[in-house]
């Protein structure tokens, strides 16, 4: 009699077999689902616990000002947000709410407590978040019914409600200023435009005109304008359009590319992506700053100052897992551009050897032990080598002797 630890190619998790058939009926069982792709499991001598290192993904998200400085770091998610569309609460609470790339969904973290949920349990492939102005909803896309929708969900979780529901592709919902209407792109007939759900009324109003593809619209903080992205003679520019009179003007002179317009919170400028990398614009299409990075959706800070600049990160930390309470136990912590791998133990269950890459020396790779009771790792043998490279560590059955 004897077990199997199968790490899968797919999803890359723990999965765990016995060879009788009396408990798992021959059948392999998932034991972790937490998104990290895991390596390198190992039973402990008593049979307990498993140790593997589990690499992740995260999203540094850093305060940066007009000039183009970083100042510093608004929060962190564990998760990479991808070159889509996220936003930031407004209501006063630093929350954010993103698409996971690796897990799927829209998630909602508080970027000062840490804690993190899932807002769309039952649409996987949610996307395009918006906060509605008092923090209470969040408008987003998904497929239904063979198309894309426009839905809203309460910010804490919830039944979403389905507020398009037509043939064709809605996506980018945006919430006007008093939270009464929604602008999206719509590609109903083929063709981009858009529309605006009026909520109250329960009616649906063609905003563009139907000889201009357009998107990605954003109201103004006072609601009387919306500005979009609009395409004519291989150009994209970015366009405003008030509400009241119809009035349309072309805020950018781009020869290229100049799309997903965002309202500076003072509605005195607006950023745009364009082929410099982010540019704020005066109203009067003034090019007041240029920012180079390839984000593509450019969030305004509270602030009015500043916006949110992305730094994309990843780490491999080592994790146990308790075969006798499901549990998942950190051993080391998540540090950027740190990779623990290998794990090794020793006779007593009680203390692991590793590999650790420094994110300081990217480099060299050294071996460190640290007991699974807590305290700190060390390193195995003085200072950390800065030149060399360690790796497949094993003990001996006395733990007397370590081969590497």
């Amino acid at each position: 009699m004897f077990s199997l630890l199968i790490l899968t190619s797919l999803g890359c998790d723990l999965q765990f077999q016995d060879t009788t058939t009396t408990v798992f009926d021959g059948q392999p069982v998932q034991l972790t689902k937490d998104g990290s792709r895991k390596s390198d499991p190992t039973w402990s001598p008593d049979g307990s616990l498993i140790a593997y290192s589990a690499l992740g993904n995260g999203t540094n998200l850093l305060r940066m000002s007009l000039e183009g400085e970083d100042l510093d770091k608004v929060g962190r998610v564990e998760d990479g947000i991808g070159d889509s569309k996220f936003d930031i609460s407004l209501d006063g609470g630093f929350r954010i709410v993103y698409q996971s790339t690796l897990r799927g969904h829209l998630w909602v973290t508080d970027l000062q407590g840490g804690s993190e949920f899932k807002l769309t349990p039952n649409r996987p492939a949610a996307r395009e978040p918006d906060w509605s102005p008092n923090g209470q909803e969040v408008a987003f896309s998904a497929p239904g019914s063979g198309s894309l929708n426009i839905y809203v969900i309460p910010a804490s979780g919830g039944t979403a409600t389905q507020v398009t529901n037509q043939d064709g592709q809605d996506t980018n919902p945006t919430w006007s200023p008093d939270g009464n209407r929604i602008a999206f792109q719509s590609q109903r007939d083929g063709n981009s435009r858009i529309w605006i759900a009026d909520l109250e009324a329960d009616t649906l109003i063609h905003f563009t005109p139907d000889s201009v593809e357009s998107g990605s619209p954003d109201w103004s903080p006072d609601g009387s304008k919306i500005a979009y992205q609009a395409s004519r003679n291989d150009t994209t520019a970015i366009w405003i359009t008030s509400l009241a009179d119809s009035i349309s003007k072309k805020l950018t002179d781009h020869t290229g590319l100049a799309i997903n317009p965002a309202w500076s919170p003072d509605g005195t400028k607006i950023a745009y992506r364009s082929s410099n990398g982010i540019e704020i614009s005066s109203l009067d299409g003034d090019v007041l700053f240029q920012i180079d990075t390839n984000q593509s959706f450019p969030t305004w800070l509270p602030d009015g100052n500043s916006l949110v600049k992305l730094d994309h990160v990843s780490y491999a930390n080592i994790r146990l897992f308790s075969l006798s309470d499901s549990l998942i136990i950190p051993v080391t912590q998540p540090v950027d551009r740190q990779f623990d791998l290998s794990p090794a133990w020793y006779p007593d269950s009680r203390k692991l050897v590793f590999v650790r890459r420094n994110p300081e020396l990217f480099s060299g790779q050294t071996l460190w032990t640290k007991s699974i009771l807590g305290g700190e790792a060390r390193p195995l043998i003085g200072e950390p080598n800065r030149d060399g490279i360690e790796f497949d560590p094993a003990v001996s059955p006395d733990g007397k002797w370590l081969v590497y």
